[in-house]
């Protein structure tokens, strides 16, 4: 999760970075496997309370056009 949420709040400060395993979706991670043990440290997106914070900082809701047209460069 930090890799990813680095490469999409700050991607000046990486050439590269490979998020290869890692909780992605913050919205979602805790209706996959065992993601659900997870939402004690998290909080979960089912609350209207942790909603904001993830959505905020989850990096599969905040790509942007321009980084993922930089990977494929």
């Amino acid at each position: 999760m930090l890799v990813g949420a680095v490469m999409t709040q700050r991607p000046d400060l990486f050439k590269v970075a490979i998020p290869q395993v890692g909780v992605l979706d913050m919205l979602r991670y805790h209706k996959f496997t065992v993601g659900w043990g997870w939402a004690v440290e998290y909080g979960s997106s089912d609350s209207a309370k942790y909603f904001p914070y993830l959505y905020k900082y989850s990096p599969y809701h905040n790509l942007k056009k321009e980084l993922l047209i930089r990977q494929q460069l």
